[in-house]
């Protein structure tokens, strides 16, 4: 009995196998066009914090968490180099967790920003993964909220942030830790279905 339980079993795979076969089955049919996505660079931006930021920490079930403000910082247009606006000081920071399974730095790093233009605000918030060394680099997606009526793009659209922190041995005589980050904007087409149709 089992061996012919074990004889339907296989043959119940090979029929399988020979249908797909047969009926040439893709995972993404030719109708189903998806691009790679590519993005075009918007910002640049420098951001401190305090000095020797290891000591902002506390332990949690899931690893070290940190609890990093941000003590200012600017972002410019990276075409022109032009200033476009100022991080918020003490508002929000960096809060992720260095994990005790992997040792890498699952990010969530928020920002308040005051657009030069215009002087209104905007909401940054990033959500990430990244490597725990010297320098800390990590990229991530990135939400932005604001009311600015010339910014609007940034809501509408999918935005990348990608950020490294210095360590105190790479700014050698600074009182305060340095980071640097850039914003980029997808500049590719989503995905389309293409309807086929019969002449």
């Amino acid at each position: 009995m089992l061996f012919f339980s074990r004889l339907f079993a296989t043959s119940a795979a090979l029929t399988a196998f020979l249908l797909i076969a047969t009926n040439e089955v893709v995972a993404i049919p030719s109708n189903v066009q998806i691009v790679q996505p590519e993005f075009e660079l918007l910002y640049d931006a420098t951001v401190t914090w305090p000095f020797n930021v290891t000591h902002f920490t506390t332990s949690g079930p899931f690893g070290v968490r940190a609890l990093i403000g941000p003590t200012g910082g600017n972002l410019t247009n990276s075409s022109t180099g032009d200033v476009v606006g100022t991080i918020v000081p003490g508002v929000g920071g960096e809060l992720g967790v260095v994990s005790t399974v992997n040792g890498r730095i699952y990010m969530k790093v928020t920002f308040a920003i005051q657009w030069t233009d215009d002087q209104h605000f905007a909401y940054f918030d990033t959500d990430g993964i990244g490597l725990f060394q010297t320098p800390q680099s990590s990229t991530g997606y990135l939400h932005v909220e604001t009311d600015s009526p010339s910014k609007q793009s940034l809501q509408n659209n999918l935005l990348l942030l990608s950020i490294m922190v210095l360590g105190n041995a790479q700014t050698p005589g600074l009182n305060e830790t340095v980071g640097y980050f850039r914003v980029y904007q997808k500049s590719s087409p989503d995905p389309i279905y293409v309807n086929s149709t019969s002449t």
